[in-house]
């Protein structure tokens, strides 16, 4: 089930805030679900691709205050 919910945030836009939250609402379900499996690796990538929409968050939140 984690690799899907990975696959489906590739889906996701990074451009759209609420796609973003999608997106990172997905990978955060599936770093636990891997974690909970014992899929150090793959909870690994899914943590880094999280903190990567985090990152474009910030950055989305820093554009619309200007």
């Amino acid at each position: 089930m984690a690799d899907v919910l990975m696959e489906t945030g590739h889906y996701y836009s990074i451009d759209v805030e609420e796609e973003l939250k999608e997106k990172i609402r997905l990978y955060e379900s599936a770093a636990l679900q891997y974690k909970r499996a014992g899929n150090i690796a793959e909870e690994a990538y899914a943590c880094k691709m999280t903190g990567d929409c985090y990152h474009c968050w910030e950055n989305m939140m820093k554009h619309s205050c200007i």
